[in-house]
């Protein structure tokens, strides 16, 4: 397939499909093409001719497509601070709200295949003992037909169960050798089907996706045209009934794009409602971080074990390390500025003086104090910085670095969400949800972060870095030389001493030789020594 072939494609998948394909993506998108022309006997070019086409047979095409270019990593309760926060608030608030009636209707949106529609059920079932009593439907939707598929059928292997309560597994679920079926009742008012979030129409009777009580949209929108969300965030508003719920992944839906929702921001995420009749749409925050009160943001997923230091033995270690609660932060001075005060003219001990507007010095300084081990310094540099100009996304993405040096693990999470709200393309701070979600042991929610840091951001070698790493530790030591390489193939166009956002300490050409005895093809035989980058 020629370059001109694949840019073509690239277009008719974003019309299509909706997915933005940035230019690192379009290697996998011209592999999965050249796949699909070769099962059914097109040449490339005849390929993409066919799937231009409105033919019966082209539209069965683009689902196999859509199956080879959307990604199926989940499992059941995903996200433990969302679900918690539907089962505390938002079920509840549903089921008295159509108690009169006893019918509910939930959509998941992207559903993959299938857990979160049933982790829905399973919740509705905790909160709602008299389910059997109500007209329930719970609706799950793809693009992928082979995602949709398996979802009907109910299986499920161990993998899936990896953060599910103890109990749960036994109640909903039957085993069979060595998968687990969904209990019957469960998939009698569970139902799935393909969907396409771009080009179906909301609300759609015909599917059962109007007067909706709930729908959850999640880890799904990162993957669109930008362009397109503000215009789906208003069919999903449509699609509910009034004192309906939205839930979309973490910062997926800029709230500037909320229409006419009402925004509550939680401490484990951003509920969109719409609101009902005579009730005006506004934004409230329920719970922030310190300082951190002018914007909307968002919250933790599930929150890691505090402190946990991330994992050794990989090569190079993510940057920095997170200590653990209590550990005293090095005190290395800060340098001296005119005038020969430490931090400035401020006298050792005081509170430092906000800069107005939270200025782009703000941000050196703060770099500066974590470079030299003061987090607290640039924790607090950082909060004034957000309190008197505003919050930006580098400040509250910084804050969140000094939080997580710190410790307060939290606390990190809940800055580099809000960084995401401001600005959902910064990958800094996705990059550092992938380190705590590392640190949590959740290697599943870290590979997710870091890819997305270097979807956002393709440049971004902290990412690759990252995953790197991931893939050592899981012994894919092919994967991990490809994303080393990536990562010294980017240091390399960087000049000698520019300084690589996280690793502070060191200037482009340290790290690109700390990497050179690791961007080595992995041997025949997997026998290599965990070998380990020392970093200061």
């Amino acid at each position: 397939m020629s370059d001109e072939e694949l840019q073509y494609l690239q277009l008719l998948v974003g019309r299509r499909l909706g997915l933005f394909l940035r230019t690192h993506d379009l290697s996998r998108l011209r592999r999965a093409s050249q796949e699909r022309a070769t099962r059914i006997g097109l040449k490339p070019v005849a390929y993409v001719q066919f799937l231009s086409t409105l033919l019966p047979e082209a539209e069965r095409e683009w689902q196999e497509l859509a199956s080879l270019l959307t990604i199926h990593e989940t499992y059941f309760f995903r996200d433990q601070g969302q679900l918690a926060l539907l089962r505390r608030q938002v079920l509840p608030e549903l089921v008295r709200a159509r108690a009169q009636q006893r019918r509910l209707r939930l959509w998941s949106a992207g559903c993959s295949t299938g857990e979160e529609a049933y982790t829905l059920g399973i919740l509705l079932s905790e909160v709602l003992p008299e389910l059997s009593r109500w007209d329930v439907r719970i609706v799950g939707s793809d693009l992928s037909s082979r995602a949709v598929a398996l979802a009907s059928q109910g299986s499920y292997g161990s993998w899936s169960f990896r953060l599910m309560e103890a109990g749960y597994q036994e109640r909903y679920f039957t085993r069979h050798g060595d998968a687990w079926q969904v209990v019957d009742w469960l998939r009698a008012i569970t139902h799935f089907q393909t969907g396409n979030l771009v080009l179906d129409p909301l609300p759609n009777p015909a599917l059962q996706l109007e007067e909706l009580d709930l729908i959850l949209c999640r880890n799904v929108l990162i993957y669109l045209d930008r362009a397109l969300i503000p215009d789906l965030a208003q069919r999903f508003f449509a699609a509910l009934r009034p004192g309906g719920y939205l839930v979309t992944g973490h910062a997926e839906l800029p709230v500037e794009s909320r229409g006419g929702f009402s925004v509550t921001v939680h401490a484990d995420s951003v509920l969109f409602r719409r609101p009902a009749p005579g009730e005006e749409a506004g934004i409230r925050r329920v719970g922030a971080p310190g300082g951190v009160t002018q914007r909307p943001g968002l919250t933790a997923a599930a929150a890691p074990a505090e402190g946990r230091p991330l994992p050794t033995g990989k090569a190079p270690v993510l940057p920095p390390r997170l200590p653990t609660p209590g550990a005293r932060p090095r005190t290395t001075p800060a340098p001296r500025e005119p005038g020969g005060a430490v931090g400035g003219s401020r006298r050792p001990g005081t509170r430092p003086a906000p800069t107005a507007g939270g200025t782009e010095s703000d941000s050196l300084r703060i770099r500066t104090l974590l470079r030299l081990g003061s987090h607290r310094e640039a924790l607090v540099v950082a909060q004034d910085g957000i309190r008197t100009g505003g919050p930006r996304g580098d400040l509250l993405y910084l804050a969140g670095r000094a939080s997580a040096n710190l410790g307060e693990h939290r606390q990190a999470q809940e800055y580099c969400r809000q960084a995401i709200v401001l600005e959902p393309y910064y990958a800094p701070a996705h990059g550092l949800l992938g380190e705590i979600a590392d640190v949590s042991g959740d290697r599943v929610e870290a590979r997710a972060h870091l890819r997305r840091a270097i979807y956002v951001q393709p440049e971004f070698i902290a990412g690759y870095l990252g995953l790197a790493g991931l893939h050592e530790d899981e012994g894919d030591r092919e994967r991990a030389h490809r994303h080393r390489e990536t990562a010294r193939r980017l240091l390399r166009a960087l000049p000698p001493g520019a300084v690589v956002e996280p690793y502070y300490e060191l200037t482009a050409q340290r790290l690109l030789e700390q990497l050179e005895q690791f961007c080595v093809p992995p041997p025949p035989v997997a026998s290599l020594p965990h070998t380990r980058v020392a970093t200061r």
